[in-house]
């Protein structure tokens, strides 16, 4: 899930890693998630289909990489009162 990159400061912090060491490694990792991204941009961009359906295309991802994060939460709303009596005591 991308909102993944936003807590990797925190828990680098948390696990007191060098701060160099983090810098080298969210340096890299920025710089081949853009390269990544571009080049996928440029050769997806030949294909007819992906120029004619870029908004399709941009929602469904993102729907794709909610979905993970809705499917937890309704597994706790819903699911948290299932079991049976043995499970629960």
């Amino acid at each position: 899930m991308p909102i993944v990159r936003t807590f990797v400061p925190v828990v680098a912090g948390v696990g007191k890693m060098p701060y160099r060491r983090f810098f080298s490694y969210n340096l890299v990792g920025g710089a081949a998630w853009v390269a990544s991204m571009t080049v996928a941009g440029y050769f997806l961009g030949q294909f007819e289909f992906v120029k004619k359906r870029i908004e399709l295309i941009v929602v469904g991802i993102i729907i794709i990489s909610v979905l993970p994060a809705l499917f937890a939460w309704a597994k706790q709303k819903f699911g948290a009162g299932k079991g049976t009596a043995e499970q629960k005591a």
